[in-house]
């Protein structure tokens, strides 16, 4: 763990020159901070229990294992009389264009939505971006925002936290695409305790 006890200035430091040197070499780390991983890894393998759990790109892993994006939505007013009527006012407005959208949180002046990747696939959330913004002050939201799934999350995903009792020989899904020699985050022990994912 090339960044532990380090501070934050040393350590983007650190970072920054792996970066730089990273081209046309194979670099092994190992470490516990999920966006260290993100930034350094071109290919992630996330130990859980002792045993590989999963390997590839932190891209790959985010939509295996991932929920999906965060759309935020920030209320302009929570007073708690107006804001359940806006709420699923909002709440319409976002399943029209993503019926597998899901409200996770109603929490002071925040209401955080999760949808699906593929969604964004689908293109609905180009007609949702228009929709909210023509209707933000109808629905008494004064801006809004969309974040990824974190590495943090996926490594505290269901899938990565009960071990692998299957005991099937798997190999990583993503094949052996992406290891030109790049950065690696991994401790790799046995690769026949990788969960296998559909493409």
């Amino acid at each position: 763990m090339p960044t532990a006890g380090v501070d934050p200035y040393a350590r983007r430091g650190i970072w920054d020159l792996l970066l730089k040197y990273r081209q046309g070499r194979t670099i092994i780390l190992s470490t516990h901070h999920m966006d260290e991983a993100d930034i350094l890894g071109d290919r992630i393998a996330i130990i859980s229990h002792g045993k590989l759990c999963c390997v590839g790109s932190s891209l790959y892993l985010k939509n295996q294992l991932g929920t999906g994006y965060y759309l935020t939505l920030v209320k302009k007013d929570p007073e708690p009389s107006l804001s359940s009527c806006r709420n699923s006012s909002s709440t319409v407005v976002i399943l029209r264009h993503v019926p597998a959208a899901r409200l996770v949180e109603d929490l002071g002046h925040e209401l955080t939505y999760v949808l699906p990747y593929s969604a964004a696939k689908d293109g609905a959330f180009v007609e949702l971006f228009k929709d909210l913004d023509l209707k933000l002050h109808k629905l008494g939201i004064s801006s809004y925002g969309v974040s990824d799934t974190t590495l943090e999350e996926v490594r505290l995903s269901p899938s990565c936290l009960r071990p692998n009792t299957e005991g099937d020989d798997c190999n990583d899904s993503e094949g052996d695409a992406g290891t030109n020699g790049h950065t690696s985050s991994a401790s790799i022990r046995s690769s026949r305790l990788v969960r296998k994912f559909p493409l």
